[in-house]
């Protein structure tokens, strides 16, 4: 679960708790104004060797995704 706390003036903060180390993302659909963003975020959460973070880019970024 994912909790998102509205900070004021814009600011928004998340808290995750990861149970298993590996290579996540997060991504956020913000439609304000006519204009709409999806900023994307990546994190690495405990060890992760290089052979991990190259098929990670091979297979997309999709596998760990936190999508809100």
């Amino acid at each position: 679960m994912i909790e998102a706390i509205n900070m004021g003036n814009g600011i928004y903060t998340i808290k995750k708790t990861f149970k298993e180390e590996g290579i996540y993302y997060v991504q956020t659909h913000v439609t304000a104004r006519d204009m709409h963003v999806m900023p994307k975020k990546q994190f690495v959460v405990g060890e992760v060797s290089a052979e991990e973070m190259k098929a990670d880019e091979s297979e997309g970024e999709d596998h760990h995704s936190e999508h809100h």
